[in-house]
């Protein structure tokens, strides 16, 4: 579930973040709101957002779990205040740049680095504990599309290696609070204040996964060729000379996960194991080790 690792780097950037560059509280999840100009003209902002993610499977013969790696991207920019209304309302816009503006970005930027990658303050720990490895860095400043003037905005983007990990409540729907989050996303979580903006966000995800757990494990029916052979030795290794897959019947044994090898559950019967030849059903009608799932 590397999608919910993408909105726990977010959030926990953006806690990261906050108050420790020019910006200030100015520092917003996925788009850039409401930037309070009452008392100063201009200000500095950050919006955090997760592009591109790539993933290398960590099984070359299937996946997932994959090793992720994401663009996080910050768009700094400076705010200024368009002109005041009878009313006292105003607009916020983003000016074109010049040395002073282009100075401030740079500064927020060398903050921002140093909050993410290297202060010890609580949330900086937090955040490099979903953020594992940071393989590459980009900078541009951005110039509009259209009239082609240079604002005063710039993105800096981070090739971030993050965990692929699921959410234990597909496999334990009974669990609640935070314990329904992925690992690294339930100790972050649990971490931030509550009432907090990323704690909120962090509740709101977990209510949601409550849904989401699959209905109780009622067997599988797996449609194979079947022949039988004589059963390795407890212990001994699965592998057969024809190297065709070995498919176990539920109840009697199990795959051990180190070596691979055969164990026959505690007073059961030696049963033979199955090879591909004919046609034939075998199901499985109480929990199986999701190696052999995987295996059907």
């Amino acid at each position: 579930m590397s999608a919910l690792a993408r909105t726990c780097l977010r959030l926990a950037a953006c806690a990261a973040l906050r108050n420790a560059t020019l910006a200030g509280e100015n520092v917003f999840d996925s788009r850039i709101e409401a930037v309070n100009l009452a008392k100063q003209a201009v200000a500095g902002a950050i919006a955090v957002y997760t592009e591109q993610e790539d993933g290398e499977a960590l099984d070359s013969m299937n996946g997932p779990p994959f090793r992720p790696t994401v663009d996080l991207v910050l768009e700094i920019s400076m705010q200024v205040k368009g002109p005041v209304a009878p009313d006292g309302s105003y607009s916020i816009g983003t000016p074109i740049t010049d040395d002073e503006l282009e100075a401030s970005i740079d500064l927020i930027e060398a903050q921002a680095e140093s909050a993410l990658f290297r202060a010890y303050a609580t949330n900086s720990v937090l955040f490099r504990q979903v953020a594992r490895f940071s393989r590459r860095k980009n900078s541009i400043r951005f110039t509009d599309p259209q009239g082609g003037a240079k604002l005063a905005t710039r993105y800096v983007t981070f090739g971030i290696e993050i965990a692929d990990e699921d959410a234990p409540v597909e496999y334990a729907p009974t669990l609640t609070g935070f314990d329904r989050l992925p690992p690294t996303f339930a100790k972050i979580a649990r971490a931030w204040p509550m009432g907090s903006v990323e704690s909120e966000k962090a509740l709101q995800i977990a209510a949601a996964l409550a849904g989401t757990a699959p209905p109780a494990f009622r067997g599988v029916t797996a449609t194979v060729q079947m022949v039988p052979s004589e059963p390795p030795e407890v212990g001994g290794p699965l592998e057969q000379e024809t190297g065709e897959r070995i498919i176990l019947e539920s109840g009697v044994g199990f795959l051990d996960a180190e070596d691979g090898s055969w164990l026959p559950q505690p007073g059961a019967p030696r049963v033979a194991l199955w090879e591909i030849a004919t046609y034939g059903e075998l199901k499985f009608n109480s929990p199986i080790p999701s190696a052999l799932i995987a295996a059907l």
